[in-house]
């Protein structure tokens, strides 16, 4: 049971990153489309950079809440083994 319970937490995780990196991937296009309406080649490089700073702190987060999730799975398995012996 617990090793069952272990390879469905890694495949949702694989799920789960392949949609962030997926959503971070779309969400730079946008910016970088939006960033080529700019006239100015100054503002296109400021506004790329700060895309870019978003998208490393959107990608931080989604860390900090992979990092959680799995110490919440752990603490699970802990509760698991525990009630079985």
């Amino acid at each position: 049971m617990a090793e069952e319970f272990r390879i469905a937490a890694k495949q949702r995780e694989k799920h789960c990153q392949i949609k962030t990196l997926y959503a971070n991937g779309v969400l730079f296009q946008r910016w970088y489309k939006l960033a080529g309406k700019l006239q100015n080649a100054q503002e296109k490089n400021q506004f790329l950079r700060l895309a870019t700073k978003n998208l490393r702190t959107e990608i931080e987060i989604s860390e900090s809440i992979k990092v959680q999730m799995q110490k919440k799975l752990m603490n699970r398995l802990k509760v698991s083994k525990g009630s079985e012996t």
